[in-house]
């Protein structure tokens, strides 16, 4: 929607707001269906703000649209160089995240749950050898039920991750996860670009290899977040003024923080990382200062 309405800002053509007209259906049917999940995972609060920030943004882009054609492009991007809209962007991106992580929380406790009831059944088929006759029909019952209710788990897990991946492909934040090596399993297309690395390329090779960075005063390398987060298992973020060195040569500053990923038990088996271009940010205060 956003991009259409720009095209049309620019340009003046009502037909660039075809798709914009398109994606209103679609952007309000998602949102009822999150905020339904929402509740279900105990983020209703989160999901709230998050209808109250789209609402927002969908009111700026369709000011924006009428401002356009009342009162010209240059009344249009007065609007849109106050950074409102760019604003409410990062804010959505938040509470993007904040759900993101509550599902992922939710996620973990159910594979736990699901772990320690399959346990708690091996002990007591185990254990209870002078009973067996007797308790078989019964604990085999419960055993059944048991593994429906995992492969149910293990359904809901794979719909999830595959949820989790389509957000992460579509938001404007570059996004890169690896193994508990260091070595990456995924790029979002924002990844891709900011690096300079395409996916195909850059999966199944160290992090270190694709996500190069240096700090932009010194030159110096700095210590990759990935050995860090798996060495302290906290959320960390990168030192201001660090520059991330592309594939193909150029040089861009970046924000980052990164995030370990835990299985069931507890134990980290990844990391991911989120990060942006801040080139624009950059000129803005060397403009500043």
């Amino acid at each position: 929607a956003e991009s259409a309405q720009r095209g049309s800002l620019l340009t003046g053509d009502e037909q660039y707001l075809a798709p914009y007209r398109a994606a209103l259906p679609g952007i309000a049917e998602h949102l009822g269906r999150l905020t339904r999940h929402a509740a279900e995972t105990g983020s209703p609060q989160t999901a709230a703000l998050l209808s109250q920030l789209i609402a927002q943004k969908l009111a700026e882009l369709a000011n924006t649209i009428d401002i356009r054609r009342g009162g010209g492009l240059d009344a249009a991007l007065a609007v849109v160089r106050t950074n409102l809209g760019k604003a409410t962007m990062d804010q959505i991106r938040a509470a993007v995240g904040d759900l993101i992580r509550a599902e992922n929380q939710e996620l973990t406790a159910r594979q736990s749950s699901v772990h320690a009831r399959c346990m708690g059944t091996r002990i007591i088929v185990l254990g209870g050898t002078a009973l067996l006759a007797l308790l078989l029909f019964g604990a085999a019952i419960h055993f059944t039920v048991l593994i429906a209710r995992l492969e149910r788990s293990r359904l809901e897990e794979h719909t999830q991750r595959a949820t989790l991946r389509t957000t992460l492909e579509s938001i404007g934040d570059a996004v890169i996860s690896t193994d508990a090596r260091g070595v990456i399993t995924f790029l979002n297309p924002v990844a891709e670009q900011v690096t300079g690395w395409p996916g195909d390329l850059a999966i199944g090779r160290p992090l270190a290899s694709v996500f190069r960075i240096v700090n932009e005063e010194t030159r110096e390398a700095v210590d990759n977040p990935a050995d860090k987060v798996l060495r302290e298992g906290a959320v960390i973020g990168l030192a201001n003024h660090t520059l991330l060195l592309t594939r193909d040569g150029r040089e861009v500053p970046i924000d980052d923080s990164g995030a370990p990923i835990h299985d069931p038990i507890g134990k980290i088996n990844g990391v991911v990382l989120v990060f942006r271009d801040v080139s624009a940010r950059r000129q803005s205060e060397r403009v500043d200062g």
